[in-house]
């Protein structure tokens, strides 16, 4: 008899260890649990709206880090009637860069990460940092109509604003004319503010 019990209370003490290892895991991994992980967001908080993003380390840098890139959104619902200063912005935009690199360090294939990197390089005048950005976010996620949106954006900043360029060789060209094909079928009307020389659905 005291063997059997043994042999049951075996397997339930390993099953219960192994369930304190795993919340212990998951807990020093959260921001929800880790108070080292986690950030000051734009508005002067560590918490954010998605409440699942306090248990991944990857979306919950995204999420402050996107929040830095709103900054002038924050400023305004803070109930603010002035925008940051041009050195505000700066570092509003610097911020963003920072969180959205941990963001990437946890998950590299993370693709908004990329495609928000893409726009806080833009904002510091970084162009160079932008177009390698923007073709990650390209290269991983080719077909992504809420990313397509951001993306097209971004080419008509970088020619408009910064007469880059480098929109012209093959590879940039054929990622923007499937991100527009994209938009045609999932999102026509966003193809009515698009540049005529970026939308050549326009008539």
């Amino acid at each position: 008899m005291r063997r059997a019990v043994f042999t049951v209370g075996l397997p339930v003490a390993a099953l219960l260890g192994i369930g304190v290892a795993s919340f212990a895991q998951v807990a020093a991994n959260a921001p929800a649990f880790s108070p080292s992980l986690r950030e000051e967001s734009v508005l002067g908080d560590w918490r954010v709206v998605q409440a699942a993003a306090l248990f991944d380390k990857s979306r919950y840098f995204f999420q402050l880090g996107f929040g830095f890139l709103q900054a002038d959104t924050a400023t305004l619902i803070m109930g603010e009637d002035q925008l940051p200063s041009l050195e505000e912005f700066d570092a509003q935009m610097q911020r963003s860069q920072t969180l959205l690199n941990q963001s990437l360090a946890y998950a590299p294939g993370r693709v908004d990460s990329w495609t928000s990197l893409a726009w806080a390089s833009l904002l510091r005048d970084d162009t160079d940092a932008a177009e390698r950005a923007l073709r990650v976010s390209w290269s991983l996620a080719p077909f992504n109509a809420s990313e397509a949106t951001e993306r097209t954006a971004l080419v008509a900043a970088l020619d408009d604003f910064h007469e880059a360029g480098w929109s012209a060789d093959d590879f940039a060209t054929h990622a923007n004319d499937n991100d527009l094909l994209v938009l045609n079928r999932f999102a026509p009307g966003y193809l009515d503010g698009l540049p005529e020389d970026l939308n050549f659905y326009s008539e």
